[in-house]
């Protein structure tokens, strides 16, 4: 009916499902990822995977995003933001973990990432060695071109590009070759 697949987020079917949610969810959880089998699907529907963060909207989110987590990091000295903290008003703490569970304002964009990461930004508050672990993982990422993705758990396979980018997995141990 529309002759493209660039769903808006907003975006609801006459029979009332929310496509735009849906396709927001396959972009920003990367869901081609976590079901291979999917991706074939996907890309035969020509749909539009670029992140909502990165149109000028999105832009200006990123930027008032990344103003407040530097205030807090350069107030605190750290980079270990609480849930619930605002920065002038900003919901901060939500953003951080929404960054860290599902990668906001770091789809498509491995530039961003990279900041991050040079930022000290931490990807899992609850233990400094999980932290690091995800970190590596993410680096690489970065390196190999391949930029943010969900963090697999310590016995899976992110999928088919990471481990042609060197990643190993064996059963309680997760490693870059």
């Amino acid at each position: 009916r529309e002759g493209h697949c660039r769903v808006e987020r907003g975006h609801v079917t006459p029979s009332g499902f929310r496509l735009g949610a849906a396709m927001s969810n396959v972009r920003e959880r990367f869901d081609f990822y976590a079901h291979p089998d999917r991706q074939a699907e996907y890309e035969a529907l020509d749909a539009d995977f670029a992140s909502v963060y990165s149109n000028d909207e999105g832009k200006a989110k990123w930027h008032e995003f990344l103003e407040a987590f530097t205030a807090f990091r350069d107030r605190e000295g750290h980079a270990r933001v609480p849930q619930n903290h605002r920065e002038a008003g900003y919901a901060l703490g939500r953003n951080v973990n929404n960054m860290r569970s599902l990668g906001y304002f770091l789809s498509d964009e491995p530039e961003r990432l990279r900041m991050m990461l040079d930022m000290g930004f931490v990807f899992y508050a609850r233990s400094e060695a999980e932290n690091q672990r995800r970190r590596s993982f993410l680096h690489h990422r970065v390196e190999a071109g391949l930029g943010w993705a969900k963090v697999p758990g310590k016995e899976s396979w992110p999928g088919p590009a990471d481990a042609e980018a060197g990643w190993k997995s064996t059963p309680g141990f997760v490693a870059w070759s």
